[in-house]
């Protein structure tokens, strides 16, 4: 009976029907970052399925808006942890930071630079600041190409409107929608840029804005940035409890152990895969919440709803050759349930934007 009392207040503190209760709300901790009086070391995946990198770009920002002392490892990897990652590196940094800030001694690591990064497989350089200075929203735009459902995507102004239906089979997600690009497909639309001139580096937080009409009163829009070419790249899989590293059979040892708790562990390394096209941002929103975040309204199956989607923190260097892709579908089964009826969504592109933090 006390957990039924508990799930009660749960479903009311957080209802599921997506809307910002109460409860959600004194989850967000961007709101009062104004009275954080401690320093912060952040570590955040840019692979990670578990805590998503939007939860770091926007803490970051509201971090760095307040003058709050802030430190930065960035990586490639999924849910890890970075003593993983590089150990000696890691245990020598994370001391000195505590040294700096719980015992107040002036060992200049608040002079030094901000961010660690790694932009490819154990590979990683300082760097004074995140975002990196200079970097600037850059629009694209989508456009129709001569298939139906494959389409174009670039500075120039995209017109005309492209269709998908929204499925009930639980078994389609974002995943599913990266397969067969070049094959038109019912669920999903995508749009295609032109083999890019130079190495370009994407870092921070994009935005895709809509303008779409549902033939029902309920309808979720997602999407996704990829980069089309070849790399070797770490595994996340995609999936919340797949890292990028694989244990060895090896073990070393930090500190002292105990009688109940060694101080020796597992020795990792990366887990790497050959790829042809790696997702790099992801977003999603409810439509119905057109007039705010409070309350999901009925959709007017005559009109046209301009919507935002805000994409996941990214930051990763598309290198020259390869193309980005803006996937555009209904429900990703890998974060939502399916819905009780599937909509025809109509995209008008004219008011479709892409905008991308180019450094």
């Amino acid at each position: 009976m006390a957990c039924q009392a508990a799930d009660a207040v749960d479903l009311q503190l957080y209802q599921p029907s997506g809307n910002l209760t109460p409860g959600w709300a004194a989850q967000d901790f961007n709101l009062t970052a104004s009275r954080i009086r401690a320093s912060v070391f952040s570590v955040q995946g840019f692979g990670d399925e578990n805590v998503d990198p939007i939860q770091f770009g926007e803490w970051w920002q509201a971090l760095a808006a307040h003058n709050v002392p802030r430190k930065a490892w960035l990586h490639q990897a999924g849910h890890a942890d970075p003593f993983d990652l590089r150990r000696a590196d890691w245990v020598t940094t994370l001391h000195r930071w505590f040294d700096r800030w719980l015992l107040d001694v002036p060992n200049g690591i608040d002079h030094e630079p901000m961010i660690s990064i790694e932009h490819t497989p154990d590979q990683w350089v300082d760097e004074p600041n995140w975002p990196p200075a200079g970097t600037r929203p850059h629009v694209l735009r989508p456009g129709t190409g001569s298939t139906p459902g494959l389409g174009a995507l670039g500075p120039a102004s995209g017109g005309g409107t492209e269709t998908l239906t929204d499925t009930t089979d639980p078994n389609v997600t974002r995943f599913s929608w990266t397969d067969n690009l070049t094959t038109p497909a019912t669920d999903r639309v995508v749009f295609t840029s032109a083999p890019l001139t130079h190495d370009t580096r994407l870092a921070g937080t994009s935005t895709l804005t809509v303008d779409v009409r549902s033939s029902k009163p309920i309808a979720t829009v997602s999407a996704e940035l990829l980069d089309l070419g070849p790399a070797t790249v770490r595994n996340d899989g995609g999936l919340a409890d797949a890292t990028g590293i694989v244990n060895l059979t090896t073990r070393s040892c930090w500190g002292e152990s105990s009688a109940t708790d060694s101080a020796c562990y597992l020795d990792t390394k990366a887990d790497l895969v050959d790829v042809d096209q790696q997702i790099i941002s992801v977003g999603w929103t409810d439509v119905g919440h057109f007039a705010g975040p409070f309350q999901q309204l009925s959709l007017d199956p005559n009109r046209f709803y301009r919507r935002q989607l805000t994409l996941s923190t990214m930051d990763h260097i598309v290198p020259a050759g390869h193309r980005i892709a803006l996937i555009v579908g209904g429900t990703d089964y890998f974060e939502f349930s399916p819905p009780s009826q599937a909509p025809t969504l109509t995209f008008d592109l004219a008011d479709t934007t892409l905008s991308v933090p180019i450094t």
